[in-house]
């Protein structure tokens, strides 16, 4: 159990497993979203002075991508969806390209819709249609995040 979250009592009569499990699920869902709050990532200058794309780590290690498209603020995951890769990443392969309202996968050219996380246009046109890791895989979003500036110019991530 996590330090500062409740523990709701089990009633003491027997539940069958399946319940017993249901219930717990249950707990750990209430737990999960519990714990999603506003969290300051960044500030809008350190965005814009990036070239309006900068990639922050959360709490939990995971990379998400900041990027401020005529002055709107996105916030996406920095794992593309298809193979995992990065979409800005340390070496020149790995800098995606923002084009109408889009973030585009360095790697196979698939463009996902930065507020929506869906995908525009075809999934990985620079991809050969090879199983698992090709055409044939089912195109999938792009996680996205809610996010927002302070009144101070903070970048916060609903997460």
């Amino acid at each position: 159990m996590q330090a500062g979250v409740e523990q709701w009592p089990l009633p003491q009569q027997p539940f069958s497993e399946a319940t017993t499990a249901l219930i717990q699920h249950l707990l750990h869902f209430k737990t999960a979203l519990q714990a999603a709050a506003w969290t300051k990532v960044s500030t809008k200058d350190a965005v814009t002075a990036n070239g309006g794309k900068l990639v922050v780590e959360l709490a939990d290690k995971s990379r998400v991508l900041l990027v401020i498209d005529d002055s709107t603020l996105y916030a996406v995951s920095n794992k593309c969806s298809h193979l995992g890769l990065p979409l800005v990443g340390k070496t020149p392969v790995f800098q995606a390209k923002i084009e109408n309202k889009c973030v585009i996968c360095p790697v196979h050219n698939t463009a996902f819709n930065l507020k929506t996380g869906e995908v525009e246009g075809e999934w990985c046109p620079k991809f050969p249609d090879l199983p698992f890791v090709g055409k044939l895989t089912p195109s999938k979003p792009l996680p996205t995040f809610e996010s927002r500036y302070t009144a101070s110019g903070e970048v916060e991530v609903f997460v």
